[in-house]
């Protein structure tokens, strides 16, 4: 078995154990969701609060990757994914408003 394939274990057990529940394109994932952080920034007319966080998901859950703009839904609130990272063969893509 070769490492990348043993990686690929690891993380499952590891998004199996941890994971919280999200929805990506209309479908059930789990991932590994990190503490969501608040920035406040200056804007017109006032302060900019956004909270991000970040998503990690293995690649065999998703059908498609999800791209910079698209929706996913956590603990009922919905984020837009800023940032995509996908670097195969890593098992995990990473997404984060």
């Amino acid at each position: 078995m070769s490492l990348y394939y043993e990686m690929a274990a690891d993380i499952a057990q590891v998004v199996a154990d941890f994971g919280k529940p999200i929805k990506i394109h209309g479908v059930d994932h789990t991932a590994l969701i990190s503490e969501p952080a608040l920035d406040l920034g200056l804007k017109v007319g006032g302060l900019d609060f956004r909270a991000r966080l970040t998503a990690k998901l293995s690649h065999t859950a998703l059908t498609r990757i999800p791209q910079t703009g698209d929706e996913f839904l956590y603990n009922a609130v919905r984020y837009h994914v800023q940032t995509e990272v996908d670097r195969p063969p890593h098992e995990c893509a990473t997404t984060g408003p």
